[in-house]
């Protein structure tokens, strides 16, 4: 016999009925997903009334969830600190650690991510010591995911991947699906979508056992977009839709719009306008049926989008200016850059410069604002980060020894150094390129009917050059930080470096003759086989022969080798020597380095943002082998590269 809602903790208190006390607490249980304002006066009186306490606190753990389920967002994590500070002090290490499981589960849902990750450390402490497998992969799986969110991908992918580990011992098929569903995103969010497939074809199998449809549909999603993006559309639009047969089951029209507008990009995709024309048709009234104006300005988007590239101007136009409407009045930035950037190209392409150019005008000024929003984000999210892990660091550090306290500290001045010297460079680098090119624009925009047509060309040669510095520099900024934040992607197959090489100098040779540098090359085989990365050991090669070539004096030579390793028949090895002024004893030490400025200078005034050897160094080490210099001041200098050879297995 169920129990009335409205009945209080007296009907029982003056009994030591401890069974039905924990009755009450099972229909508080009950009643918080139906109705959270009964389920919360229930686990008040409860709290408060019960003199058992292990049935006050779980009555003050369902206390504080109920009242996050009213929207009481704030007064739910301050009861249940109180809860963690009194646990802890009577040594009650579990409804302690589960007390901040909660509080991290709604500081993450509002995106207080930085409190999140505090209370869930401190949670996966208790859990650890109290031996909780199956909290703590909760713990560890969530702290995943709000790396993920600060795009801190390498950590996300550590801890989701340690909470599947533990997930997998126990019989919570909800949670290993979902764990599985949060490293798939991770690896979509690194671009490995085969990777992302694996997981969620294992996670879309589970929540079927599950027979969960609502998460099941999710899952068929994310498994369409993914395959869309590896341009596998037939198995796209397989997924795509299955999902949109449970949407429609559901009667969840917001998912439907988003299925119906990525099943249009993959029938676009395939060339199917008419059948993504269809779907867009049926995306916009879905869209205007719920009346969500973002929704409906997605649809008007992609059928502009659509009819423009099939060849239908007038009718682009009009779905873009009715998306734009929908924008302006939304505040959508994103979509104004998309929708602005599709007017520019309708208008070039029909002829109406004067107009295209407007919009591209618009266009400029939509991506800045949007530049610096996300720019003022991202260093949002990394002052999260620098706050979390200087916290973290700081609860480590009582733990360490004086000799590892010491090495801590080093570590941590050789990177505020790094820091300091990559902000100077950066500065100091960008800075020529862009005054110039902005001397150079003022120039053209008031002087332009003085200048000759050789002038102008002269001109706009040079705002290119001045681009191309600051495209290099950022270019080699960012491919560091995606090696060391472990985001490189390495395909490691046997390839001919005799091919590779020969083909690389031949068209380097040109640049070569700008400075009157002969280059030579040589192999000792016809073939070479090598085990590594197309990709990586070309970026080697060029860094090398460019470098070579930049600090040789007109009229020298360069000479690239290239053979196997006799002592080592498991390498190969080439090497680039120049007739330079060579490396000083002093560089040696410091030649790999990151932002190396060594005293030797480029011959003809070429840019060196210091980081070409240190991407060397790390992409040769990446794939197994080995890199060094020999050199003597004044007599040139030789880069050596050994790599892995390809055996007959590979």
């Amino acid at each position: 016999m169920r129990m009335n809602p409205e009945a209080t903790v007296s009907a029982v208190r003056s009994s030591s009925a401890r069974t039905e006390l924990a009755a009450l607490l099972v229909q508080a249980e009950d009643l918080l997903d139906r109705d959270a304002s009964c389920a919360l006066r229930l686990a008040s009186e409860l709290a408060d009334g019960s003199g058992d306490d292990e049935i006050r606190t779980k009555a003050t753990l369902l206390q504080g969830r109920a009242l996050f389920a009213s929207g009481r967002t704030d007064e739910g994590i301050d009861l249940l600190k109180g809860l963690v500070g009194d646990c802890c002090k009577a040594d009650r290490l579990l409804p302690a650690a589960q007390a901040l499981t909660l509080i991290a589960n709604e500081q993450y849902k509002r995106g207080d991510y930085g409190l999140s990750l505090e209370s869930d450390r401190k949670a996966l402490a208790l859990f650890e010591e109290l031996g909780a497998t199956k909290d703590s992969a909760v713990c560890l799986s969530r702290i995943g995911a709000v790396y993920n969110v600060l795009g801190e991908l390498p950590q996300a992918l550590e801890y989701a991947r340690r909470g599947l580990d533990l997930l997998r011992q126990s019989d919570n098929l909800s949670a290993q699906a979902q764990c599985l569903n949060n490293i798939a995103s991770i690896f979509s969010s690194l671009d490995d979508h085969g990777k992302a497939i694996d997981y969620l074809s294992e996670s879309l199998a589970l929540f079927r056992q599950l027979k969960d449809r609502s998460r099941e549909l999710v899952c068929l999603f994310n498994l369409g977009i993914a395959e869309a993006r590896r341009n596998n559309h037939a198995e796209a639009m397989r997924h795509f839709r299955q999902a949109l047969q449970f949407a429609d089951e559901a009667g969840d029209r917001r998912r439907k719009i988003l299925i119906l507008h990525n099943s249009a990009i993959s029938l676009m995709d395939q060339g199917s306008t008419a059948e993504a024309l269809a779907a867009l048709e049926h995306c916009l009234e879905q869209a205007n049926a719920i009346g969500d104006r973002n929704s409906v300005c997605l649809a008007h988007m992609g059928l502009g989008k659509t009819m423009l590239d099939s060849g239908d101007p007038e009718q682009a136009e009009r779905h873009l200016m009715l998306a734009l409407d929908h924008a302006t009045a939304t505040g959508l930035g994103g979509r104004l850059r998309d929708i602005y950037g599709a007017l520019a190209q309708l208008h070039e392409e029909t002829g109406d410069y004067r107009q295209a150019l407007e919009y591209q005008r618009r266009l400029q000024e939509v991506q800045h604002k949007l530049f610096n929003e996300e720019s003022a984000e991202k260093i949002s999210k990394l002052q999260v980060i620098h706050e979390v892990e200087q916290a973290h660091k700081k609860t480590e550090i009582h733990r360490l020894k004086n000799v590892e306290l010491q090495r801590v500290n080093q570590e941590l001045e050789q990177l505020m150094a790094e820091k300091n010297e990559f902000l100077g460079i950066a500065a100091h680098d960008l800075k020529n390129p862009i005054a110039t090119i902005k001397a150079l624009a003022k120039l053209l925009r008031t002087q332009y009917k003085m200048l000759s047509a050789e002038d102008f060309d002269e001109q706009c040669r040079d705002i290119e050059f001045s681009a191309d510095r600051m495209l290099n520099i950022v270019s080699d900024l960012l491919e560091l930080n995606r090696i060391e934040q472990g985001q490189l992607s390495l395909n490691l197959a046997p390839f001919d470096l005799n091919t590779t090489l020969a083909a690389y100098i031949d068209i380097a040779r040109f640049n070569a003759a700008e400075k009157n540098i002969t280059l030579h090359y040589q192999a000792e085989a016809s073939t070479l086989h090598c085990l590594a990365d197309v990709d990586a050991t070309i970026r080697i090669i060029d860094n090398l022969v460019s470098n070579a070539v930049k600090y040789s004096e007109p009229g020298s030579e360069v000479y690239v080798l290239a053979g196997a390793n006799e002592a080592q028949p498991a390498l190969l090895r080439f090497q680039v020597r120049d007739q330079g002024p060579g490396i000083s004893a002093e560089d040696m030490q410091r030649l790999f380095q990151k932002f190396a400025r060594l005293s030797a200078r480029p011959t003809a005034g070429e840019d060196s943002t210091g980081l070409g050897l240190s991407i060397v160094k790390r992409l040769v080490e990446a794939m197994g082998g080995r890199v060094w210099c020999e050199s003597e001041s004044g007599k040139g200098a030789c880069f050596i590269v050994e790599l892995q050879a390809a055996s007959d297995s590979d």
